[in-house]
């Protein structure tokens, strides 16, 4: 979404809100005393502080899905990491098992000559 689509988008809750008269009560308590009680600049008031506080809110979610998603990248390239480091192992021990019974293989041809 674009700001200003988000924007509109908070501005048209804000809007729902106070239409419905399911208003932030202590805000709204705030900007009555802050404006002494006239009604028009209590409701602009609310209105500005109302859009702070929910840009604020949608800041802070968009900051935490980023934070998730970045530490999920590094999760995921651990895991990778870590599957490499099994298949190196792996791959190790297959070369050990390999020499071992190369090894095992020329000793016993070497006894089978030496009892020649």
């Amino acid at each position: 979404m674009t700001n200003i689509k988000i924007e509109n988008e908070i501005y048209t809750i804000i809007g729902e809100e106070i239409e419905s008269g399911k208003i932030d009560k202590g805000l709204w308590t705030k900007c009555f005393a802050e404006v002494n009680g006239e009604e028009n600049k209590v409701k602009a008031r609310y209105i500005k502080y109302r859009f702070e506080i929910l840009l604020s809110e949608i800041k802070n979610e968009a900051e935490r899905i980023k934070a998730e998603q970045k530490n999920q990248i590094k999760r995921e390239r651990e895991l990778e990491k870590l599957k490499l480091q099994e298949a190196e192992r792996k791959r190790n021990d297959a070369d050990r098992a390999k020499w071992r019974e190369e090894v095992a293989r020329r000793d016993a041809e070497l006894k089978k000559n030496n009892k020649k």
